[in-house]
């Protein structure tokens, strides 16, 4: 079997650099919160597009956090996709609210706008998008629908850090589309770090 990734050779690309940035953590004890953070948060706000990057320790937490300052809750539904990780399903439920499952592209492996609009009830308060492996749903089509039915966009981008649409010319970062998006830093996925979250919005709320 030919392996999806080789940990060992990609941190003996980096070793130097990432003892020496783990010395500096240690020698500040800085382990929970700091500039470390800081940093890493203006750092991705930056790079993405946005106004706000809020750190927490993982991205299905983010998606808690995304889908709860929403008032998601009991009764409600949220329209996401089957084709991604338990937490996408598992958060919603977690706030007794109930997934919903739509097709996906054959293409691109998303949801779309098409086929979203169809279980679209007086139950729906959002739409959770998942870009995964990578590559970015239609997001300009999710975001005119989501405006049409008063509904709240949830971006996961945890497999697509660095990703881009484009935009009437523009090249435009997942994770700015949406009211808020979210990126996971587990080991697997493009960015890492042994394991956490960020949450990105430009809503001051």
């Amino acid at each position: 079997m030919i392996p999806q990734f080789d940990l060992k050779k990609e941190y003996a690309l980096l070793e130097n650099e990432i003892q020496g940035k783990l010395n500096e953590v240690f020698s500040k004890t800085n382990f929970i919160g700091g500039d470390n953070v800081q940093s890493i948060e203006e750092n991705i706000a930056n790079y993405i597009g946005v106004k706000y990057a809020i750190s927490c320790n993982s991205g299905t937490d983010a998606l808690h956090f995304a889908l709860k300052s929403f008032g998601i809750g009991k009764g409600d539904e949220v329209i996401t996709t089957p084709r991604t990780f338990i937490a996408t399903a598992s958060t919603i439920a977690l706030l007794k609210a109930k997934p919903i499952f739509a097709d996906v592209d054959i293409n691109s492996g998303c949801i779309t706008a098409k086929n979203i609009e169809p279980l679209i009830t007086k139950r729906t308060r959002a739409i959770s998008v998942v870009h995964l492996g990578g590559w970015p749903a239609d997001m300009q089509s999710i975001c005119e629908l989501a405006k049409a039915y008063d509904l709240k966009v949830i971006e996961d981008c945890s497999q697509a850090h660095g990703a881009r649409i484009l935009i009437n010319g523009d090249w435009r970062s997942v994770g700015t589309f949406g009211d808020v998006s979210n990126f996971s830093f587990y080991f697997g996925h493009h960015m890492t770090t042994i394991e956490g979250g960020m949450i990105c919005t430009n809503d001051d709320n």
